[in-house]
């Protein structure tokens, strides 16, 4: 067999076993249900406010520990691109509740979002001070709330 060969068998080797990996498209660990709700932004145009929870929600806000995911952005606007949740270049922000107190930025990570009828699918990869290292997919229905903005 020819080196071009082998490299070539390999490269598709190493493709099969990361894509056969058990940690791919998997909930972040232990933040196994999400919710996308409707939310104002920052000029009172629309955004989207997601949350990586423990437990089914039933309501907007839903109980610690979670993480929220905000994006500057409608819905539909949401397109499936990378979008860095810290620095200077910050196109999304992230939060870790962990109980009752304040809530803990996320120092590092990105976000990928993308709606489809009536539901936002995506990932996540967040760094967070206390929490770690949080890397996983959601699957987040979209609340049937109306976010009223000025």
């Amino acid at each position: 067999m020819s080196l071009i060969r082998r490299i070539g068998s390999l490269l598709v080797f190493a493709i099969l076993l990361g894509c056969g990996s058990d940690t791919v498209l998997r909930p972040p660990g232990g933040l196994n249900y999400s919710v996308a709700v409707s939310q104002c932004g920052p000029a009172d145009g629309p955004a989207v406010a997601i949350f990586l929870t423990n437990d089914p929600v039933q309501k907007p806000n839903p109980s610690p520990p979670y993480v929220r995911i905000y994006i500057d952005l409608s819905n539909s606007a949401l397109d499936g691109r990378q979008r860095s949740v810290a620095g200077s270049n910050a196109e999304a922000a992230a939060w870790f509740q962990l109980g009752i107190g304040p809530s803990v930025a996320a120092d590092d990570g990105f976000v990928v979002a993308s709606e489809s009828g009536g539901t936002i699918d995506g990932s996540v990869d967040l760094v967070f001070p206390q929490a770690g290292h949080i890397v996983g997919a959601f699957h987040a229905p979209l609340f049937p709330n109306q976010a009223l903005c000025p």
